[in-house]
């Protein structure tokens, strides 16, 4: 008789909403010197945010769901992503997002433009809900902060982009990535420049 057969089979749903998968899933991932990050309700190990799915009987991996759900191949699996190469292109990701920035911030042309709050051009990007359900907000939160560590990237018509607003922009909306250590980096608005 197999190993296998003699596991009793595992509750998902308890040991989901219990939060023991979570902990053990935490461990192996110490254990394995991935960080994983538990904030605001959502769990992320960048460069992804993972969701638990009692109901599809997995974990979502981004958008793909895993049903293999040992901790420990959860982990591999997390590892192995963290280092594959990057293959964020920023010029795209601007030039998609000056396109909303434009209908936002219409009387703009030259020079420095307003900053625009960037919870409003991702509403403005996933306006259809498909498009919400294709571009999640972990995955726009990502993106902002590669974008981040590419302060000399232009849009394809070579506008350049400041990330700005504080906690003191009145009516800002926060929106916050995590990086591979765990340090939360806070996001509000995006201005962009023409020279």
């Amino acid at each position: 008789m197999s190993q296998a057969a003699d596991t009793p089979p595992i509750d998902i749903p308890t040991a989901f909403s219990t939060g023991a998968f979570l902990n053990e899933l935490a461990a192996a991932a110490a254990a394995a010197n991935v960080t994983l990050v538990q904030r605001d309700g959502r769990i992320s190990a960048y460069p992804v945010v993972l969701r638990l799915d009692a109901r599809a009987q997995g974990v979502r991996i981004g958008r793909r769901l895993e049903r293999r759900i040992r901790s420990s191949f959860l982990v591999g699996q997390l590892k192995a992503l963290q280092q594959r190469p990057n293959r964020f292109n920023a010029r795209s990701f601007l030039d998609r997002l000056a396109r909303a920035y434009a209908v936002l911030a219409p009387e703009w042309r030259r020079g420095e433009g307003p900053l625009v709050p960037l919870a409003d051009l991702y509403d403005l990007l996933t306006l259809l809900p498909v498009a919400a359900a294709d571009y999640p907000l972990e995955e726009f939160l990502i993106d902002l902060l590669r974008l981040d560590r590419e302060p000399d990237a232009r849009t394809g018509r070579g506008y350049r982009f400041e990330l700005g607003g504080s906690t003191g922009t009145k009516g800002a909306k926060r929106l916050s990535a995590f990086n591979e250590t765990g340090a939360q980096h806070d996001y509000f608005a995006i201005r962009f420049i023409a020279d």
